[in-house]
């Protein structure tokens, strides 16, 4: 497993405790920081303790973080999330935009496109 993967999981206990691992790359491990960083607090402020994340991943482009039981404050954190993912790149995190490549969708910078294209 990645570092910053289990370094999230151990930072937040509440919301990471039944997530095997994230299905995406490194670029998005502040955005999920922030996110988590959030959940975690409405989970100990309103006792939601059946809360936590099913499964973190990519898809079509950006993130998609699925729980198991969350409420209108937590949905709307994560839509905000999923789509400030669309404008960073997922490989390093810099300012990207989804890019077609050969029928997959990948949010990427400028620089990763240009090097995952020529690959």
């Amino acid at each position: 497993m990645f570092d910053w993967q289990d370094e999230l999981k151990k930072k937040y206990p509440l919301t990471l405790s039944r997530l095997a691992y994230f299905e995406c790359d490194e670029g998005w491990s502040d955005l999920l920081d922030h996110l988590c960083s959030v959940i975690e607090e409405r989970i100990k402020h309103k006792k939601l303790e059946e809360t936590c994340a099913d499964q973190v991943k990519e898809k079509f482009g950006s993130l998609r973080f699925y729980m198991s039981s969350h409420d209108e404050f937590i949905e709307g954190a994560i839509c905000l999330a999923e789509k400030q993912s669309a404008h960073i790149c997922e490989v390093c995190g810099k300012p990207g935009k989804i890019e077609n490549l050969r029928g997959w969708l990948k949010t990427l910078c400028v620089e990763h496109h240009n090097q995952i294209r020529k690959a």
